[in-house]
Order: C-alpha cells, then sequence, then structure tokens
C-alpha cells in the first residue's frame, strides 16, 4: 500500500505528464501577459503625458490671459481651484526668477524636487512633461509650462502641473487581475483536456499495472495481468505476467527447500539437545542419586524417630522436600531423554483430565485458584496412560504457577472435530500474564523458561516430545481469560507415533 499521503503510482505519473504539458503553455501564457501588462503600462503612461501636456497648453493659454494686467501674486484662486481638476494633484507658480511664489497644500512636499523642473522650463521653448520620484508619495508627473504673452514675449513666469501616477497603478492592477484570471481559467481549461486525454491512453492501464505490483510487493504472486491493449502498454502488461509466472516457480522451489533445511535442522537440534540431556541425566543419576538417597533417608528416618524441637523437624521437613524435588529433576532428566514410549492401551482423556484436576485440588486451593474441567464424554486414544496424564500434569501446573496470586484454570476435553481423521484435542487455559509472541518459538525448547530461577525449562520440553511419540501436537496461543492456552491434539485410536 502507499504510505499515508503520497501519490500512486498513476497519479504521479498524471502529475508529471500533465506538468510536462503545461509548464510551456504555462510560461507562454505568461509572458503574454507580462507583454500586455508592459505595453498597457506604456499606453496608460503615453495616454497621461499626453493628456497632461494637452492641459498644460490650455491651462497655459488661460494663464496668459488673466496675467494682462495682473501680476503672479492673483494667480493663488485660481490656480487652486485647478488641483483635483483632471486627476492632478496641484499646481505650483514661480516667477521669471524660478522663485515659488505658490503652490497648492497638496503639493507642499514637492516643491524643493519640482524647483529644478521650473528652472529648466525657464528657457524651454515649449512645455515638457518629467517623471518626479518621491520617496514617500511614488511617482508624480510633471508638466512645466513658462508663461508668455505671445512667442518671443517677455517671461511671466512658470506653472507647474503635478499630476499622480498612482492613479495609473490602480488601473494595471486591475487590469492584471483580470489576466490572472484569464490565465488560471485557461490553465484549468487545457488541465482537464489534458487529463481526460491521458486518462484513457496511459493513465487507466498503468494503474492497473501498478495495482498489481503493488500486491506482488506485499508478497501475492497470484495475479493476472489483462489491461486489455496490444500496443506497448499491452506487451509490458505481457511480461509482468510472465515475470510473475517465474517467480511463482521460483518461490515454490525456494519454499521446498527452505522446509527441507528447516526439517533437518530442527531434527538435529533436537538430537543435539535428548544426547546432552542423556549425558548429563546419566551423570547425575550417578553422582547426585546415591548421596541423595542417603540425605533423604536420613532425614525420613529423623523424622520416624520423633524430634522434640520444632525448630529441627522444621529443618529436617526442608531437607525432605529440598531432596524429593532434586530427585524429581533428576527423573524427568531421565524421561526427556529415554525416547522408548511405553505399553499402550485406550485412555479415556475426560476420565483422566478429572483425575488430574483432584490430584491438584490441593496445591489450588493453596494459591487461590479455581480449576474447573469441560470434558466431553467417550473422548478416548491410544496411548500411553502415565505419559498422557504426565503432559496433563505439566500444563496443569504450569497454569496454577502462572497465577500466585489466585486466577482460573479451564480444562476442556473434546473430539477433534476440524480433523479429518477424528482424534482428540484437550486445552488448559490461565487467565495469569500468558507467553510472549517472541518465546513461543522457543518455549517447547529443553532448558527454556520463563520462570527465572523457579524452572527447570524442562516441563514443556517433555510435554512436547510425549506427545510428538503420540504423532500428535502441541500449541501454545492467546487464552480469553488473559493468559496462555496450551492446545495438544492427538490422533484417533491406532494412529500413534513412533514406539
Amino acid at each position: 500500500m502507499n504510505a499515508p499521503g503520497s501519490l500512486s503510482p498513476s497519479r504521479s505519473l498524471t502529475v508529471r505528464v500533465t506538468l510536462l504539458l503545461l509548464v510551456p503553455i504555462v510560461l507562454l501564457l505568461t509572458l503574454h501577459g507580462w507583454i500586455r501588462l508592459e505595453m498597457r503600462r506604456a499606453d496608460l503612461h503615453a495616454g497621461a503625458v499626453r493628456s497632461l501636456d494637452n492641459l498644460g497648453h490650455v491651462v497655459a493659454l488661460s494663464l496668459n490671459a488673466f496675467l494682462d494686467g495682473r501680476s503672479l501674486d492673483q494667480l493663488g484662486e485660481l490656480t487652486d481651484g485647478l488641483s483635483g481638476a483632471e486627476q492632478l494633484r496641484g499646481v505650483l507658480v514661480y516667477d521669471p526668477q524660478g522663485r515659488l511664489v505658490h503652490r497648492s497644500r497638496s503639493v507642499a512636499s514637492l516643491a524643493l524636487l519640482v524647483g529644478p523642473l521650473a528652472r529648466e522650463a525657464i528657457g524651454a521653448p515649449r512645455p515638457f512633461t518629467r517623471v518626479i520620484q518621491t520617496p514617500d508619495d511614488g511617482d508624480q508627473l510633471a508638466c512645466a509650462v513658462a508663461l508668455r504673452p505671445g512667442p518671443g514675449g517677455p517671461m511671466r513666469g512658470v506653472v507647474v502641473l503635478v499630476r499622480d501616477l498612482r492613479s495609473l497603478d490602480d488601473r494595471l492592477a486591475q487590469f492584471t487581475r483580470e489576466i490572472t484570471a484569464l490565465g488560471i481559467a485557461l490553465g484549468f481549461v487545457l488541465t482537464a483536456l489534458t487529463l481526460v486525454g491521458l486518462r484513457g491512453a496511459v493513465i487507466r492501464p498503468i494503474g492497473v499495472l501498478a495495482r498489481h505490483a503493488e500486491r506482488v510487493a506485499e508478497g501475492s504472486l497470484d495475479e493476472v495481468v489483462d489491461v486489455g491493449r496490444r500496443d506497448e502498454v499491452g506487451r509490458l502488461a505481457m511480461a509482468f505476467d510472465r515475470m510473475l509466472r517465474s517467480l511463482r516457480a521460483a518461490r515454490a522451489d525456494l519454499d521446498a527447500e527452505h522446509e527441507a533445511a528447516t526439517s533437518l535442522e530442527r531434527r538435529l537440534q533436537h538430537a543435539q539437545r535428548l544426547a546432552l540431556i542423556g549425558q548429563l541425566s546419566a551423570t547425575l543419576a550417578h553422582q547426585v542419586g546415591s548421596p541423595l538417597n542417603v540425605v533423604l533417608g536420613r532425614a525420613r528416618y529423623a523424622l520416624q524417630q520423633g524430634v522434640h524441637e520444632p525448630r529441627v523437624e522444621r529443618h529436617l521437613r526442608e531437607i525432605e522436600s529440598g531432596a524429593v524435588q532434586i530427585s524429581q529433576v533428576i527423573e524427568s532428566l531421565l524421561s526427556h531423554a529415554r525416547r522408548v514410549r511405553g505399553r499402550t492401551e485406550p485412555v479415556d482423556l475426560g476420565a483422566l483430565a478429572r483425575t488430574t484436576a483432584r490430584f491438584l485440588e490441593a496445591e489450588c486451593e493453596a494459591q487461590g485458584v479455581r480449576m474447573s474441567v469441560e470434558a466431553e464424554e467417550g473422548v478416548v486414544v491410544e496411548g500411553s496412560r502415565p505419559e498422557l496424564e504426565q503432559v496433563m500434569l505439566n500444563l496443569m501446573i504450569n497454569a496454577i504457577q502462572a497465577q500466585p496470586s489466585g486466577g482460573a484454570v479451564e480444562v476442556k476435553v473434546r473430539a477433534g472435530l476440524s480433523d479429518e481423521h477424528g482424534g482428540a484435542e484437550f486445552s488448559v487455559d490461565d487467565a495469569g500474564p500468558g507467553v510472549p509472541a517472541e518465546a513461543r518459538a522457543k518455549v517447547f525448547e529443553a532448558f527454556f523458561t520463563t520462570k527465572a530461577a523457579e524452572g527447570t525449562g524442562l516441563g514443556l520440553s517433555i510435554s512436547d516430545e510425549m506427545v510428538r511419540r503420540h504423532g500428535g501436537t502441541i500449541r501454545v496461543e492467546d487464552s480469553p481469560l488473559g493468559g496462555a492456552r496450551f492446545v495438544v491434539r492427538l490422533p484417533q485410536t491406532g494412529h500413534g507415533g513412533e514406539a
């Protein structure tokens, strides 16, 4: 599956192809829009210059007529009336020496910047327009007009008309928005048309191949790829199909080799463990068995003779208990090393489970564990009663010991209905901490234990060996009670394992 937030292969291809086709178009549209914008800017600027020049001529004629018989000081009221007309920001009036005579309040901050322009206009033959850049008000358009009664007449002064170019910026911004909206609309239309064309020709068959490839990456090699095409994409699908057939054959060979190697390794490991246990048990039986019998015998003899001091009697009881426990460990080692199954007979698993549970009633009561047995009638297998009893005893004791603070143990016996050969199944559930997932593969190995110093690691290994000698299996899984469930499956009567 794709990671969250990542594009699928088909979508990624769609994006790349769409970008490949649309980027040049978008660049051309952007270039066209920029050229149109610059042309529009130039047209607006030229129009503003022409408009201000024309206004300058008209103002010059009007002021020359007004100044007949009047002085420049009398232009103040008239020029103030011009401010705000024809998008004018203001008017400044200079005398023939270039000194400021009058200015509109709206252009007071421009007096120093406009002064050189006015002095230049004194000697100019005709009105001219310049752009003045201000730090606070942006670009301003100034038209300087010399006031003369006629060609070659005396200089009366200079009038400077100032227009704010920021109004042009507003018009350019509106034009930019229109161009941008048109470009976006064209981009959407072209994108939609491109995607429609790509979907049927490329994206859909590539998507089919991508989905099959994802399932193959997840481990499924049973895919059959058919995109319904006979072009390059169809040939790619057929090549993919042939590759899958080769992978299936190779995986079958690898699985068979791995299974054979694993089986051989298990047999070798088991044989090595049995050899080690055999050597160890023989050594213990010889080196420890005789001294242990002496210790146990002396302790029991002392107890039989009677002890008057409670402290001494307690110590003797502990010696007896420890010696018995050591003897049981040695017997477990010897039992695990012996691979010969005892005499077989029909064994009623339900009756055996109830008998074993009654044997453990005292231990259950001591640890506050409630044990229940649910057994179907007539569940009989052919096997060794002592060995099957030992398996049940080991599993029940483990379940009790897994709950030192009290709990529940459920024992169930039933016919193996899921087994095509019939047979039987019994399980032991507890409410303890369970068996960690990482320990389940080793829990039936000799000397492996999760009980730290309290366990020998032989109980489940011995049980596994005994069950396999009966041709059965034993497994561990999670229990509905919250702990572990051990399940033993045995074949029907007459289908036992090696004797």
